[in-house]
């Protein structure tokens, strides 16, 4: 089965196990504000936004809110339902655009989170050494409140190597790690006592999706080890809670 077509898979199941008991909600600090959200579940803060961070031509640095332009949002439909979103650009040099968007499907408790590359992008290569194996840009990054996550019990895929890992007590320098490489695909974060369930997992490119600990935080995206990215490239994670598993 094709990478993307699991994730249409994950998302129609999710329709079916979602219910109104655990409400979740992202909220923006201003409609133009795409890169600073609070995702709220089953009405406690479970994760903020941390720095986004890109790394391109050897370089790498942060990208804020102010760098955005050509904002959008509103609220829309697809094959999975009605939607909200908020959408910004930021152009990383001359013709070469990068495009932060988040959907929030209110009826599936799902948010989706995708960057993309309109005219593709060169330089996003970090060469062959593991340690420095990154997402090109990490959107989204979450910081992890310590008050919901210490009893989390949590599981994630690694990679064929190592297979699944799983403890209790969920914070990102937990994430697994194959040398100083950090895995995950999906992650699975469960609250046993409130029958909670959270899914963070990529929604497609599947072999080409990466998460890593930043100074406490959490950054997904795509993987650091090819040149260029081609033109309408793009990579989406989705943010699922529910009650009862998954």
């Amino acid at each position: 089965m094709q990478p993307k077509s699991f994730g249409i898979l994950l998302i129609i199941l999710n329709a079916f196990l979602c219910t109104c008991d655990y409400p979740l909600s992202i909220s923006l600090s201003a409609p133009n504000q795409v890169l600073d959200f609070t995702v709220v579940w089953n009405g406690v803060v479970w994760f903020e936004s941390a720095p986004v961070l890109i790394g391109l031509n050897g370089k790498d640095y942060s990208i804020t809110n102010s760098m955005l332009t050509a904002f959008k949002s509103g609220q829309e439909s697809d094959v999975f339902g009605n939607y909200t979103f908020f959408e910004g650009t930021y152009e990383v040099a001359p013709g070469v655009l990068w495009v932060a968007n988040v959907r929030f499907y209110q009826i599936l408790n799902v948010v989706i989170f995708t960057q993309s590359w309109p005219n593709g992008a060169n330089g996003t290569s970090w060469g062959n050494d593991l340690t420095k194996v990154n997402p090109v840009v990490t959107y989204p990054s979450f910081q992890w409140h310590t008050g919901p996550m210490d009893e989390l019990h949590w599981f994630t895929y690694t990679d064929p190597q190592f297979g699944f890992a799983n403890g209790v007590g969920f914070d990102p320098s937990s994430i697994p790690a194959w040398g100083s490489l950090p895995l995950s695909s999906p992650v699975f974060l469960q609250q046993q006592d409130a029958d909670l369930t959270m899914v963070v997992s990529p929604l497609n490119l599947f072999h080409g999706y990466v998460c890593r600990p930043f100074s406490g935080n959490l950054g997904c995206g795509s993987w650091n080890t090819v040149d260029q990215l081609p033109a309408g490239f793009s990579v989406s994670t989705m943010l699922y809670g529910g009650g009862l598993g998954v």
